[in-house]
């Protein structure tokens, strides 16, 4: 079997590997399991979960990051492991993931998970109703009521501002769209 460092020097492609973070693709809802067997062998394994109504589900459902250096045995011991399909690669080679990206993705996770779904808006914050009677209709963030993951938002309803309490996670922020350039097509006459 060839080695990862043997198929990079007959590619010409010379890659210099150092203990980074990694995304790897689990067969179908084992993601948990896989994380776990993969720590059982030394290895540092991340899968960022987040609470939903109290049950922790991935974030990325069938991937988790691994931090490794492929130039040791724990490519093989990771890749060898139960329910591991493939590590996300590129010309036969493993991408590393950008550094930080992790971390800010624990950050994120830890933040939400702690505070609840309504920690990703700000009071003002323009949201669309995803799910419930009011779907589709456009609101403002007003402030978020419980851990739990309710939230207050501002409805207008018959001209008027109206209080309204919902799950966080049938609500999304709409992001402002950038103004558009319109050039200018005159034609000389």
């Amino acid at each position: 079997m060839e080695s990862m460092k043997e198929r990079l020097a007959d590619s010409g492609n010379e890659v210099k590997y150092q203990r980074q973070w990694y995304v790897l693709k689990t067969k179908p809802h084992v993601e948990r399991q896989v994380s776990h067997i993969l720590e059982a062998r030394g290895l540092a394994a991340y899968l960022p979960l987040l609470n939903r109504r109290h049950i922790p589900e991935p974030l990325f459902p069938g991937y988790l990051f691994l931090k490794i250096d492929c130039n040791t045995d724990e490519y093989l011991r990771s890749r060898s492991a139960p329910g591991v399909s493939y590590f996300l690669s590129a010309a036969g080679a493993p991408i590393p993931v950008m550094d930080g990206l992790v971390d800010e993705i624990k950050r994120r996770t830890d933040k939400e998970n702690n505070l609840g779904p309504a920690a990703r808006f700000s009071p003002g914050d323009r949201v669309l109703v995803t799910a419930g009677p009011f779907r589709g209709v456009e609101a403002i963030f007003d402030r978020a009521l419980s851990s739990q993951g309710r939230c207050l938002i501002l409805l207008r309803i018959l001209g008027h501002l109206a209080n309204v309490q919902v799950d966080a996670e049938h609500v999304a922020k709409i992001t402002p769209l950038a103004p558009r350039v319109r050039e200018d097509k005159a034609r000389p006459v």
